[in-house]
């Protein structure tokens, strides 16, 4: 039954039985084994834990099982001047590890701010990482270099800059190419991230600017270009670029019927970068997830504020209906993971981290697991975040009881 788990009562082991697994080659009716936060055990050796005491069962027959959702590139703070994002806009829909990238508005928000935020949403319960740089010059960053927070801060898997955008000032050929050439150095160095993470905007210049640089960068798997779907024009940039082997992100955000005038559906603009013979593995999907503001309508008010975290899930339901559901659910899991070198996440493995997302026949979120624990269940949050519940003054000055 729905309901929070007593952690002081908590057994050591859980067995979710009977799901159809998502796992990396194929989609197969196993159990799993989740023990400190980790998969230890499929099949037969997980379902042999049921006779222990120690075991926590949990029945998810008739259930998918796929790995939790990877989002690489959301707004915990907001792009402008919107609400932060609560830790269950995350995990009722399924995302288990996000990127928080610098939005337009880097002055009332700035990147110590946002470097707080992914700790906070790490230590309630899901995994975050944050971009620094962004829109600005000179770019934001907490120690003061990207370099050095790149090296020195474990949550900074990268670095987030803007082409061929008219709110962002241009960044020369020489500066891209240094940034990509120092976060190899780093990604190197510790092992993880190391991350260009590039804002494709509508402006032409990005395309060739970008077209200019690909054969200066030394690793072009570590330079990602997201908004491939922001027009037919970035949309046929990115088949370019995809060539030059620069790994490209469609934003689920961006379509007509979310408000973006222009921009291809992206299970659409998937489809045609599929058909254009890509790599399926150089594609994913991110939301950029609360980055924009409600627009004013009519008499003076706003139009009801969204977040579009979403729409990760709607995408992937659309690419499903064409028939491949595996194809799907790599996009925004095994793909992003690969991308942001984190080995231990986007796939259901023995020795993977238990970052799980249980979805119903319509792909609708019915249980999420992060690192092993159970935060959403049946549909309703079990763990929600230090900042999901609020208490409502009754009057004036007063609490409620």
């Amino acid at each position: 039954m729905p309901g929070v788990h007593d952690v002081s009562t908590a057994r050591p082991l859980t067995l979710v039985r009977g799901a159809r697994l998502v796992l990396p080659d194929r989609i197969e009716s196993l159990d799993l084994l989740i023990a400190n936060g980790q998969i230890v055990a499929l099949g037969d050796a997980a379902g042999e834990a049921a006779n222990l005491d120690l075991t926590e069962i949990h029945n998810a027959a008739g259930l998918t099982v796929a790995p939790g959702l990877i989002d690489a590139h959301m707004h915990f703070l907001g792009g402008s001047r919107i609400p932060e994002l609560s830790l269950t806009d995350l995990t009722m829909n399924g995302i288990t590890t996000a990127v928080g990238a610098p939005g337009i508005d880097m002055v009332s928000r700035n990147a110590d701010g946002l470097l707080a935020k992914a700790r906070g949403l790490t230590e309630d319960g899901v995994t975050a990482f944050v971009y620094v740089g962004g829109f600005h010059r000179p770019m934001r960053t907490v120690t003061g270099s990207l370099w050095r927070d790149a090296y020195l801060i474990p949550e900074v898997i990268g670095v987030k800059v803007a082409v061929g955008e008219s709110r962002a000032p241009s960044v020369s050929n020489d500066e891209l190419v240094d940034m990509a050439r120092e976060l190899l150095w780093v990604g190197r160095a510790t092992g993880r991230g190391g991350v260009l993470h590039i804002h494709l905007g509508l402006e032409p210049e990005g395309k060739r600017q970008l077209l200019a640089i690909a054969s200066r960068i030394p690793d072009p798997s570590r330079v990602v270009v997201t908004h491939a779907n922001y027009s037919a024009d970035t949309l046929s940039a990115a088949m370019e670029l995809a060539s030059t082997g620069l790994r490209l992100d469609v934003t689920t955000m961006l379509a007509p019927e979310r408000g973006v005038t222009g921009a291809v559906q992206p299970a659409e603009a998937v489809r045609v970068l599929l058909d254009a013979g890509i790599d399926p593995s150089q594609i994913s999907m991110s939301t950029d997830g609360n980055g924009s503001a409600p627009k004013a309508i009519a008499g003076g008010t706003w139009e009801p504020y969204r977040t579009h975290m979403d729409s990760l899930l709607t995408e992937v339901a659309s690419l499903a209906g064409l028939g491949d559901l595996s194809l799907a659910l790599r996009l925004v899991t095994a793909n992003p993971a690969h991308a942001l070198r984190l080995e231990r996440k986007g796939q259901i493995a023995v020795g993977a981290d238990a970052d799980l997302v249980a979805l119903d026949d319509n792909l609708e979120v019915v249980h999420t697991y992060a690192q092993g624990r159970l935060l959403v269940e049946g549909g309703e949050p079990s763990a929600p975040g230090r900042f999901d519940n609020k208490v409502r003054p009754r009057g004036r000055g007063k609490e409620a009881d």
